[in-house]
């Protein structure tokens, strides 16, 4: 059976569960309802226990409903057929701030949405396989947004300090962007489009009117405006059939706009809690249309995203990942910063020029403090300075343990010797440079002679050479030694406040460091000679790592 007969199947079916009335769909900060338009008094609500409910859409041919969840940092989706909720899939979880905007792509089975805080619309694969930052760029908060995938374009509101409305094509072509509306706006809220006529629908938080206007952003014509019954803070907007339904924050309801008769009414009060996203849940709404990524995902390795011009898609990679032709992504992101932060560890590829910052999920953190990178068996290794224990975890996340935890008092500064899989460590309160063979339970102490603050610790393996700084305030200090604790030396004993953590550039045999009290970063080579200042405006408590 072809997709378009099993499509036309699935919507009769959907659409005959409602008695061939089409159904409002939408949010509250706790739950997801449901009215049927022939029976608007009869709201039933289907999802129930969320936690900050905001943006709501749906796959009508699949049978989904998704929504945001701002606190939980989340986007997740549940099956539905009019008499069933099947149980919630979590489609994107963590680095989610302010989702106020999600739209279905109903043709390649993906979800777009907008982050007001984080300041980008992003794109994820419908079962949360691939995500993807597209715009990251002049967003200023983000709101509302509308695909059509028919067109293979979509639009969005940004209610910052200079408001407008934007459009673009679906894979993200900044050759594709532009404002389609800057003047006579203010809190642009809601956003939907009338696939037929081509038109879309804006209202204003603010300015308090309903506009339509063409793709293009030209023709507008105000429909409804002025501070009256149904109009006193209209946030959220959608289209059937020469109707117009809005959620109004202040009214705590939804209206309707009936464009022909021009006749408006609240349609459903909502006692409790106040009515947020809304969508019209019907066949019509999401059109059928083969597209390239239909077949063989476009032969695309990942994300096959619509494209207003010709072929009419492009080939995508997930965040952080570049990709090495038109067609194939590259086996994870290839250059990547680390970074520790007071509860979470961080990754920040360099491949991809949004430098998005991915949170890995990790429990248990208390005070991270230094890290480092075994490129060998690909684990990050951290230290904790509250919970007194060194773990590691894989770059994508899995497989956390714990290394070590006796003998810690306060851990800081870690390095691993990849080539003979040695984890060497400072103590700053034991006073003591220390070494741990991976996955054993043996340990040496190395030095604690002349050592009061050790902070960071770098190792080269090839040379068989240690580096560490000491914070001690009467006498800071960079030194160096070979990796069993010998032939320990001096190299730079002058002009520092506080040396934090250490990085080297082991080709060029150069030893990095940053200093929270000098707020510089500089540079010295291996033998303690050829000392250099690289940055000396002003950075506040800095760090640095390889």
């Amino acid at each position: 059976m072809s997709a378009a007969v099993l499509y036309a199947v699935a919507c009769c079916f959907l659409t005959s569960l409602t008695d061939g009335y089409p159904t409002l769909l939408f949010t509250t900060p706790k739950d997801i309802r449901i009215a049927n338009i022939s029976r608007p008094t009869k709201v039933t609500p289907i999802i129930k226990d969320l936690d900050t409910g905001t943006a709501v859409d749906f796959y009508y041919e699949g049978r989904k409903i998704c929504w945001t969840d701002a606190r939980l940092s989340s986007i997740q989706c549940a099956t539905y057929n009019n008499s069933h909720i099947g149980p919630r899939s979590t489609v994107v979880e963590g680095n989610i701030n302010l989702p106020d905007g999600l739209a279905c792509d109903w043709l390649t089975q993906k979800l777009y949405w907008t982050d007001g805080e984080s300041n980008r619309i992003e794109v994820v694969s419908l079962d949360g396989k691939f995500r993807k930052v597209l715009f990251w760029e002049d967003l200023d908060q983000p709101r509302a947004i509308v695909l059509v995938p028919t067109e293979s374009i979509m639009f969005w509101t940004d209610w910052g300090e200079v408001p407008k409305i934007e459009r673009a094509g679906m894979n993200g072509d900044p050759q594709t962007r532009r404002i389609i509306v800057s003047e006579k706006i203010f809190w642009p809220n809601g956003i939907t489009a009338d696939y037929d006529s081509k038109k879309l629908y804006w209202l204003d938080g603010k300015l308090l009117f309903i506009e339509v206007m063409d793709y293009d952003g030209k023709n507008r014509k105000k429909i409804l405006e002025g501070d009256h019954g149904s109009l006193r803070y209209p946030y959220s907007v959608t289209f059937f059939k020469e109707k117009l339904y809005w959620t109004d924050w202040e009214t705590w309801s939804i209206h309707m706009l009936d464009r022909s008769s021009k006749s408006n009414r609240e349609l459903i009060h909502i006692d409790h809690f106040v009515p947020v996203d809304i969508r019209v849940m019907d066949q019509s709404r999401q059109p059928f249309k083969s597209t390239p990524c239909s077949v063989n995902n476009g032969g695309c390795s990942h994300l096959c995203l619509l494209s207003p011009n010709s072929p009419g898609y492009s080939c995508a990679c997930p965040t952080g990942v570049r990709l090495i032709d038109s067609h194939q992504c590259a086996d994870g992101p290839q250059e990547i910063i680390l970074l520790a932060q007071l509860h979470g560890i961080s990754l920040i590829s360099l491949d991809s020029p949004d430098y998005t910052m991915i949170s890995l999920d990790l429990k248990g953190i208390k005070h991270a403090m230094g890290l480092d990178y075994d490129p060998v068996n690909d684990y990050i290794y951290w230290t904790d300075h509250e919970a007194r224990i060194i773990r590691r975890v894989h770059l994508n996340g899995t497989g956390q343990q714990d290394v070590i935890s006796s003998e810690l008092r306060l851990p800081d500064g870690v390095a691993i010797d990849w080539r003979a899989q040695n984890l060497y460590w400072t103590d700053s309160e034991t006073d003591r440079i220390q070494v741990l063979r991976i996955n054993t339970p043996y340990t040496k102490v190395l030095i604690n002679t002349e050592l009061r603050e050790p902070r960071g610790i770098a190792v080269s393996p090839d040379e068989g050479l240690m580096f560490w700084s000491d914070w001690y305030e009467p006498k800071p200090k960079i030194e160096r030694s070979v990796l069993d604790g010998s032939s320990r030396t001096l190299l730079v004993g002058d002009h520092l406040g506080w040396p934090n953590n250490l990085a080297l550039d082991i080709p060029a045999r150069r030893v990095y460091w940053c200093d929270a009290k000098t707020d510089k970063i500089e540079v010295v080579s291996y033998d303690g000679t050829d000392r250099k200042e690289i940055i000396t405006n002003n950075i506040p408590h800095c760090s640095v790592y390889p």
